[in-house]
């Protein structure tokens, strides 16, 4: 199936992926990934004669300069490195270094795989593996080696906690925040399983973990003499979400989990309602799981590009959370036996279909236009769905930049921006005279609105939806 997926795909530039392309070609020449402003025109150079999409991008980032003068790229060089023995391979044969990273891809999809069949028999193994992380496949970008990673760590976390802590380990080599599980794993493994407490195995795997672990930090404080990774990478401090940005990954009509993921979904929550009703059932390795999502949910939410490329459609963090399924599937297995694989037949099978017809990996990067599901909501049912106002913005206008008024070509529904002074234009349209509160005046291009503007959204900057109702609109904040 991956030779089928790959040879059917072009391998193109989403995302980041010059940079790691970029790293893993300095790397396998014995060079430093952090590069001085020649040696990246020198680099962009190169990557110009490749095409593909990697020339044109800009390397290198200016406030990630050292003191020797080389800039470093805003992501971590562990998962370039990896792709290092692929590009000394291709080039015995003469080919493009970027297919490197479909060797990777494909090589860490299948360790986790094998890895993972120990755990699940091949229904459930089909619904994890076969969902659309097979977009990433050739692309030269981490969702893939995060998503193994995990599987990993998921499969391996009660009977071989030693190779779950090395596998979150490697993981936040390029996604720092998985570090705080190692604590989480370990105390898992000495609850559900006191004796491995007496395994030499853990000790040393926690120790492997722990060094891996501070790979990043090590080198990111020698170079930039801090500790505190958040200021290079342009960081914020964490907040408290809004309920619909909590639920965005998983929920929302667009990229959210539930929509592209709906097989594994649906079987995830029949499985724990089926050993919830089992009273002997033990479900410490699914709650485990649940808290996971949770907190991967609530680091999700702090980013403050939640549209964001290098997709063909799913949100990338939305990846993240199918391997958590892992453990509530094996319980499954354990708990229901044969009867368990035969019920799991049908919606894996289903999940592969579904995942073939909309995650081909030569499907091309798409993530400015409304989902059909998202288009029909907003059009017929606005009120069904109010996102940050990011997700609605880029979507109907097609474009990535400061969130402005925005409508549906319908104007089923709008996003009101409420401005003191706003630009004077033709396709203005306002809601009211010089006698609304504080003069602020409601717009949105080509629609008008002849409903009354609460007062929550007549302060400056306010973003507000207006949703078409039977009788007019119905006006409602935008969650942020």
């Amino acid at each position: 199936m991956i030779v089928f997926l790959v040879s059917t795909s072009t391998a193109w530039r989403v995302g980041d992926g010059a940079e790691y392309l970029a790293m893993a070609l300095r790397l396998s020449e014995f060079k430093a990934p952090a590069m001085t402003p020649a040696e990246i025109r020198d680099m962009q150079s190169r990557l110009l004669t490749l095409g593909h999409g990697f020339n044109g991008v800009p390397l290198g980032v200016p406030w990630l300069t050292g003191s020797d003068g080389r800039q470093d790229q805003p992501h971590f060089w562990f998962y370039p490195i990896l792709a290092v023995p692929e590009i000394w391979l291709l080039k015995l044969f003469g080919l493009p270094p970027y297919y490197a990273f479909t060797l990777l891809n494909s090589g860490l999809l299948l360790a986790a795989l094998w890895i993972g069949s120990a755990t699940l028999n091949w229904p459930a193994l089909l619904l994890v593996f076969l969902s659309p992380v097979i977009w990433w496949l050739d692309k030269a970008h981490t969702e893939i080696f995060t998503f193994s990673l995990l599987a990993i760590a998921m499969a391996t976390m009660v009977d071989r906690p030693w190779w779950a802590l090395v596998s979150l380990a490697l993981a936040s080599t390029q996604n720092p925040p998985l570090a705080v599980l190692l604590p989480v794993f370990f105390l898992i493994a000495a609850a559900i399983k006191p004796m491995v407490l007496s395994d030499r195995r853990l000790y040393l795997g926690s120790a492997a973990a722990i060094l891996i672990a501070a790979l990043a930090p090590l080198y990111y404080g020698i170079r930039f003499k801090t500790s505190t990774i958040a200021l290079l990478t342009g960081g914020t401090p964490l907040t408290t979400p809004s309920l619909a940005r909590f639920l965005v990954f998983v929920s929302d009509p667009n990229f959210g989990l539930i929509v592209w993921c709906p097989f594994l979904v649906l079987t995830t929550v029949i499985t724990a309602i089926a050993l919830g009703l089992r009273k002997r059932a033990l479900l410490l390795p699914a709650l485990i799981s649940f808290l996971i999502a949770l907190g991967f949910m609530y680091s999700f939410a702090q980013t403050s590009n939640l549209n964001s490329g290098g997709t063909f459609g799913m949100a990338r963090y939305a990846v993240w959370l199918i391997p958590l399924a892992i453990p509530l599937l094996a319980k499954g297995q354990a708990t229901f036996g044969a009867k368990f694989d035969r019920w799991l037949i049908q919606p894996a099978m289903m999940g592969v279909v579904w995942s073939l017809l909309l995650a081909l990996p030569s499907y091309p990067e798409a993530y400015l236009y409304p989902t059909w599901l998202a288009n029909q909501i907003w059009l017929y049912h606005p009120s069904l769905n109010n996102p940050p106002a990011e997700v609605f913005y880029e979507r109907v206008t097609h474009s990535e930049g400061p969130i402005g008024p925005a409508a549906t070509a319908s104007c089923s529904k709008i996003l009101l921006l409420s401005s003191k002074s706003p630009p004077k234009t033709n396709s203005q349209a306002t809601t009211g005279g010089p006698t609304d509160v504080d003069q602020v005046v409601q717009y949105a291009p080509a629609c008008a609105i002849h409903t009354p503007i609460p007062l929550a959204c007549k302060s400056n900057l306010a973003l507000c939806y207006a949703n078409r109702t039977a009788t007019g609109y119905e006006i409602v904040p935008a969650p942020p």
